[in-house]
């Protein structure tokens, strides 16, 4: 794997945001990962540590995107 092929954050954010962040990835076709998952079970606290979604550098500018696009929804939805 190249640098070009390493991955990247696309959001940091508590757990419950970090997981709608991975399902809307993946249901768009986006390979992510969430950071963190074991720190909830471990720390009985994880659940406050920031969780980070990463993607492949490859898929950044269309995950960037649709997870600007998500928020933005919701900044609508909540006015």
């Amino acid at each position: 794997m190249t640098d070009a092929d390493g991955l990247a954050v696309v959001f940091s954010g508590s757990l419950i945001e970090a997981d709608l962040v991975l399902g809307l990835l993946e249901q768009a076709g986006i390979a992510a990962f969430r950071h963190n998952e074991q720190a909830a079970s471990i720390t009985g606290m994880g659940f406050l540590a920031p969780h980070p979604v990463t993607v492949a550098r490859r898929d950044l500018a269309e995950a960037l995107a649709l997870v600007q696009a998500h928020s933005e929804d919701l900044d609508a939805a909540q006015s």
